[in-house]
């Protein structure tokens, strides 16, 4: 059977080892710390499980810590105490330790006594919230590393052996002089062989399993949540090709969490909106090896590296970053498909001071992201022109007097509304105001997207009457128009 939500059991025949997971335990058996990178849904948890599970039967001592498992803590020693009560538990260890600042301390409580080698499994490594703590975490896990080469046989930082995993940008994670990472074996996680999905294929017992495993390699390669996904929708429907081509119709529309989270990753940064971007429009770029953000693609999953040269990893991906316009400047529609647009991520938001309107924004945008995907385009401008007046609205509201005074006196109708408080003033005055404050910045603010999101009244929807369908264009453009606000409204 198909595991669409956790790890593989490790008895599970449905399963596909990868070449990466015998380099894995090959590395772990010879001593090295191995930091073991991967897309989300790629298998690092599964491949985690084995490891664990082969490491015990040699007879190594090895317990295994889920940093998404990490509750709510209020200071620095009560995260590294509750690691080593993790690490405790798994070795059946009897100790309560307490909050302390020193991660080799509590680990030297928390191991069973002994010379023989410990390995500790660390998954979901990135899931450190405060950056001051994330520094001091790896930071003293470094030093386990650093010294390593200079204690007796039974101290712990000589038995230690660490195995990292996640999805992360190992350079940003961690300051490169704390960074334990830098001290690992680095290893990827590889993707499913065409042959591995004919096996799967045949196990799920599905009919014309060769075809059926080919045309899910062409579209997804060898991604292997969306080949147990796509196995697991055709599994017993009684018109199999039609199943499978309407759950791919599903997937390159983008509405699937799958894909809506790995392009939020991408949107969440220029560079990657570029990278990607360049690669729709050229086909595939140089590979460069020392740029971090090519490489952070490669660990998202969206790019691979072929012929020395970087290009999608699936047919899938490319497909959506082609039709979409917060990707590419001339997105690839045809055929009645509709763009594809992603909600703007909430980092994006930060800098808004009233919680109250940077939720508002936000909600509005996601839910004009859904509202087109489901063909309410009307509705879909609705909710980006409440974003941009949200955002505007609580720019103008941090500025000073003189700052409104200058925003209110370019105002262009409105007698009523007040010269201090612009929360009553009209989304064209908000628009007005703001370019007038901000115009060092050189801002522009087209006025199109007021008239767009007065469209939900049907009295003006009579005026020019276009059917819902017909306002892709617009809502396209009310799409870009609010990241450029949110990129230059500063």
């Amino acid at each position: 059977m198909t595991h669409l939500h956790g790890p593989v059991p490790v008895d599970d025949d449905f399963y596909s080892e990868r070449p990466f997971e015998g380099d894995l335990i090959g590395n772990v058996q010879a001593g090295r710390w191995v930091l073991l990178l991967g897309p989300r849904q790629h298998g690092k948890t599964s491949a985690l499980i084995r490891l664990k599970r082969k490491l015990l039967d040699v007879g190594t001592r090895v317990a295994s810590v889920d940093l998404q498992t990490l509750p709510p803590v209020t200071t620095y020693g009560e995260l590294v105490a509750w690691f080593a009560n993790r690490v405790a538990a798994e070795f059946g260890v009897s100790a309560s330790i307490e909050a302390v600042d020193d991660v080799c301390e509590a680990l030297a409580v928390a191991v069973p006594d002994g010379k023989a080698p410990i390995v500790i499994l660390v998954d979901e490594a990135s899931n450190i919230g405060n950056e001051d703590w994330r520094n001091s975490f790896y930071g003293q896990i470094r030093w386990i590393a650093t010294a390593s080469g200079d204690v007796p046989d039974d101290h712990v930082a000589k038995r230690l052996r660490f195995v990292f995993s996640g999805t992360f940008r190992v350079e940003k994670l961690v300051a490169e002089a704390n960074s334990p990472f830098n001290t690992c074996e680095v290893l990827d996680t590889t993707d499913l062989s065409e042959a591995d999905i004919l096996t799967l294929v045949e196990k799920a017992e599905i009919a014309n399993s060769e075809s059926v495993a080919e045309h899910i390699f062409s579209q997804v390669g060898g991604q292997p949540f969306l080949v147990q996904r796509l196995i697991d929708d055709v599994s017993g429907a009684e018109d199999i090709e039609t199943t499978l081509q309407g759950s791919l119709d599903q997937l390159r529309s983008g509405r699937p969490e799958h894909v809506r989270h790995l392009f939020r990753k991408i949107l969440a940064e220029e560079a990657l909106v570029r990278i990607v971007g360049q690669v729709v429009q050229e086909g595939s770029i140089p590979f460069a090896p020392g740029d971090d953000d090519q490489n952070y693609l490669i660990v998202l999953g969206v790019m691979k590296i072929e012929a020395h040269r970087l290009i999608f990893r699936n047919a899938l991906y490319r497909h959506v970053a082609s039709v979409s316009p917060q990707i590419t400047l001339a997105p690839q529609v045809s055929g009645g498909a509709i763009s594809v647009l992603f909600s703007i991520p909430s980092a994006a938001f930060a800098g808004m001071a009233n919680v109250e309107l940077r939720e508002i924004a936000f909600s509005a945008q996601a839910g004009a992201v859904g509202s087109h995907h489901g063909g309410g385009n009307r509705l879909a401008l609705a909710g980006y022109g409440t974003a941009l007046e949200a955002f505007i609205l609580d720019f103008l509201l941090a500025k000073s007097p003189a700052e409104i005074a200058t925003a209110h006196a370019a105002r262009i109708h409105g007698t009523n509304q007040s010269a201090t408080d612009p929360s009553n003033w009209s989304l064209a005055n908000l628009m007005r105001g703001a370019r007038a404050v901000a115009q060092q910045n050189n801002l522009d603010i087209p006025e199109n997207l007021r008239e767009w999101r007065n469209l939900v009244h049907p009295k003006l929807a009579l005026n020019n009457y276009k059917t819902d369908d017909q306002f892709v264009p617009e809502v396209v453009a009310a799409s870009a128009l609010l990241a450029m606000v949110l990129r230059d409204l500063v």
